[in-house]
């Protein structure tokens, strides 16, 4: 199961008979998924990260190999915030851009 829009990257999995493991992950190292496990991805979302870092995050996964490579990517966070001031938004919504939280 993969979900989107939680603003974490995190892997787990379980097989009969084991308890739920919560996988260690380093963005841009691929990492086989047993086709033996239950696996739940959250791939993190394109924009305000909520884990220190402004970093944006996805994940490729490919069908064939079974290997999923959860990404972190820079982008403009700065000028992201700088529009949310522009346009009147709540200071709050910026600030959590600017420190990826």
């Amino acid at each position: 199961v993969f979900v989107g829009h939680v603003h974490h990257q995190t892997l787990f999995s379980t097989a009969l008979d084991v308890p739920i493991e919560n996988h260690d992950l380093r963005p841009g190292t691929p990492m086989v998924l047993s086709p033996q496990k239950h696996w739940v991805a959250t791939v993190g979302s394109a924009g305000q990260p909520r884990d220190g870092s402004p970093l944006a995050m996805y994940a490729l996964y490919d069908t064939e190999t079974h290997v999923l490579n959860f990404q972190r990517v820079k982008y403009d966070h700065l000028l992201a915030a700088d529009a949310i001031r522009q346009a009147g938004l709540p200071i709050w919504l910026a600030q959590r851009l600017e420190a990826g939280r």
